[in-house]
Formats: C-alpha cells, structure tokens, sequence
C-alpha cells in the first residue's frame, strides 16, 4: 500500500513537472517567433536604408511608363506623386486620354480626358476607398509597422522563384491581411499578396512583385513593380520607374478634389519616356 503510494506521488509529481514544461514552451513558442519577426523587420529595414533615413522622406514622385501584358508594342507614361501621411496623384496617358486618380487620405477622386471635353470628377467607389486607405504610401507596409497599427505574424518559409523567402502576414487596423515574401539572403520584399474586389462584389487575390533594387541616395527601392493578372481583372501590369524625385514640394492642393479650372488642367504633365530614359534610372527633379 505505501508502495502504491509512493508510486503515486512520483507520477504526480512527474505529470506536474511535465505540465509545467509544456506549459513553458507553449508560453516561450511566441516570443521566440516575436525574435525571428523582430530580426526580419531589423534587417529589412537596414538593407532597404534604415527607418529613420526613410521616416525623413516627406514626399516622393516616381516619374516612368506602365507596360500592360496584352500591348507589348505600348509603353503608357505615367506620373506618381505620394505624400505622408497616406496622399497620393496618380496620372497616366493611354490611347490619348489622361486619367487622373488622387487620394488623401481620407477621399479618393478619378477622372479621364480626351482632350476635347472638360473630364468629370468621380469619386472613388467603396472598394476604391478601401484599397487605397490599405495602400501604404511611399515606404511600404513593413517600415515603421508599429507606428501605422499594423500587427505582424510569422507564416513561415517558401520558396520563390528558387530562392528561399520568409513569408509575414500584416494585418491592417481595418483587418485586411497582407500576405509579403522576404528574401532570406537580401532581407528585400519580393512580393505582396493583397485582397481585391471585383465591381460585381467578388474577392480575389492580386500579386505584386518588385524587381530589380537600386540605391538612390542610399534608400533601396525597386524600379519594376509588376501586378498579376486574376481572372476576371486587367491583364498585368509592370511598372518601369525612370525617374525618382526625394522630398519634392508638392502641394496639399494636388490631392484635394480639383474645381473646374484645375479639372480642365488634367492634362498638363507631358512625361518625354525617351529622355527620361536616357538619363538613366537616377533621382531627379520632378517634370515642370
């Protein structure tokens, strides 16, 4: 009978210390994921030219052409002007028309002119308004995380395109969940995973990858940004940047709904793709 006993008291205290043990690891699992997330975050940010050489970037415009899958022989010149907090002016010039589209920060307008008519100003559906408040402006969604609202998971490793990537789930204040590839070795994103709707209300999955880092004034940042096409969405799009402007002066005014005479002034950026491509993929002032 002692003996049963004291066999009993050995397995309770046996199942005590295991329950104790699993119960550390369940609690050390977590913060060593915060660790390995914490480390990513770190390095992607030193690599890219650290978080405060980009907090000190006010403004930028990128200054370029798009090129869309389905006209190969059709380069569209476009202009992007971004200002913090979250504005941004999005131009560009297709089949000779201009479309404008303008955020910020809290309305979102698009408009297209031929040329012949003064454009109508429309506001930005819904949807519009939702993907734009999701569209981090000019650093992305992992610099400077915390200070956006953002919360960042650990999803694990992949591999693409051969090479092995770290895959972090960012979710945003509103609960969108942003899916975005790391490279191990260059600790640069490659790629984002972001929800979209379609205008008859369905959801799909668009891909955004970004190709080809160069340094301008020791800030990376990649000048081909490419948009996969999803069934029932445009073809894809790849967007060559030629130019880039740092801490330009961009007025409040150009994100702010346009009256009739800015309206009829929609057209007044001529982008020169040729010239801006022979001065090569350098930080220049934007076009007057």
């Amino acid at each position: 009978m002692r003996t049963d006993k004291a066999w009993l008291g050995v397995l309770s205290g046996s199942l005590l210390l295991w329950f104790a043990w699993t119960g550390a690891l369940a609690q050390q699992a977590p913060k060593e994921a915060d660790v390995q997330i914490a480390r990513i975050l770190e390095q992607n940010a030193e690599a890219r030219g650290g978080v405060q050489a980009w907090q000190r970037i006010r403004s930028m415009v990128w200054v370029g052409h798009v090129e869309v899958a389905n006209r190969p022989d059709q380069n569209l010149p476009f202009m992007l002007d971004q200002k913090r907090p979250s504005s941004s002016r999005f131009e560009i010039i297709s089949s000779g028309q201009k479309s404008v589209r303008i955020f910020n920060g809290k309305e979102g307008w698009k408009a297209r002119s031929n040329g012949l008519s003064k454009p109508e100003m429309q506001a930005f559906s819904d949807d519009e308004m939702r993907f734009a408040h999701d569209t981090a402006v000019i650093d992305g969604v992992l610099m400077d995380y915390a200070a956006k609202g953002y919360n960042i998971r650990l999803a694990g490793d992949d591999m693409l395109e051969g090479r092995k990537h770290q895959v972090l789930l960012v979710a945003l204040p509103d609960g969108v969940v942003h899916r975005v590839w790391v490279d191990a070795q260059t600790f640069l994103e490659s790629r984002l995973d972001r929800e979209v709707r379609k205008a008859a209300g369905q959801t799909a999955v668009t891909t955004v990858r970004y190709r080809d880092y160069h340094a301008f004034e020791g800030l990376l940042m990649p000048v081909a940004v490419e948009t996969g096409a999803q069934p029932g969405f445009e073809p894809a799009r790849k967007l060559v940047i030629e130019r880039i402007a740092l801490n330009p002066e961009l007025g409040n005014d150009m994100f702010e709904r346009p009256g009739q005479q800015a309206a009829a002034k929609l057209g007044r950026i001529t982008v020169d793709t040729r010239s801006a491509a022979n001065q090569g993929r350098s930080v220049s002032a934007p076009p007057q």
